[in-house]
């Protein structure tokens, strides 16, 4: 059986919510974020970690870590998708559709022209500050909001 738990927001994430609440599971986001948490609460508590609970903790950070990646370079792909050229675009698309997001985004990515013109400076600029960045999930995040961004505007091209 569910239980009904209530959370509070600030009115400025509550404000942003609005408009897109209805894209995705609000209940899913919340249960997957405070599985999460509770996971690494519950491992980092105990005094006597076996090897495999310190494993199962960084794993539960690691997934944790990769997700805000995603996330940050998902909103930065949509962001830039809407300032890219068309040129851009289809350069994403064509090279990144039937990929979707893999092991290979960053390898494959470092050769395209969009590279150059639009994550270059931006993930210089991330890795620097965050040592434990992830190019990989970034990248990944990145595509998968340029190609989300792609579906919306196509029909209407």
């Amino acid at each position: 059986m569910a239980q009904k738990v209530t959370i509070t927001i600030p009115d400025d994430l509550a404000k942003r919510l609005d408009p897109v609440k209805e894209q995705f599971n609000v209940s899913r986001v919340c249960q997957e974020a405070l599985a999460n948490e509770v996971t690494i609460r519950e491992l980092t508590a105990k005094g006597n970690e076996t090897m495999e609970d310190v494993v199962k903790r960084l794993k539960a950070e690691k997934a944790q870590c990769d997700k805000e990646y995603f996330d940050s370079g998902r909103k930065d792909g949509v962001t830039d998708a809407k300032e890219m050229s068309y040129s851009d675009l289809r350069e994403v698309v064509n090279t990144f559709s039937d990929l979707r997001a893999t092991d290979q985004t960053a390898e494959i990515m470092y050769r395209t022209s969009v590279w150059d013109n639009w994550l270059c400076d931006q993930v210089t600029e991330i890795a620097n500050d965050d040592g434990a960045f992830s190019y990989e999930m970034y990248l990944q995040g990145w595509v998968d909001g340029v190609l989300a961004f792609w579906r919306e505007v196509e029909n209407k091209l």
